[in-house]
């Protein structure tokens, strides 16, 4: 474990840095094994221009205002352009 403050290696089973004397609360040991489904979850997409996270979302322009909103998630509609045989 590393101090906060310094990043500096903490000795086993310290409450003080040995280089800074910065106070470090040790976390409690799991003493109970967890149960549950493991999932792996998909990978992250990151933008090509900027390298940040993108999430999945829409574009939104609210009524009376200006501008464009991102909006997380799936929209509440569908915009699909239907082939008619004629």
């Amino acid at each position: 474990m590393l101090c906060p403050r310094c990043n500096e290696e903490l000795l086993p089973e310290a409450s003080l840095c040995r280089f800074c004397g910065t106070y470090v609360s040790q976390p409690e040991p799991l003493l109970y094994p967890t149960t549950g489904v493991t999932m792996k979850l998909p990978p992250l997409k990151v933008c090509p221009k900027c390298a940040t996270v993108m999430e999945e979302g829409f574009p939104v322009s609210p009524p009376q205002r200006s501008g464009l909103w991102w909006a997380a998630g799936d929209p509440p509609f569908t915009d699909t352009l239907h082939k008619v045989d004629g």
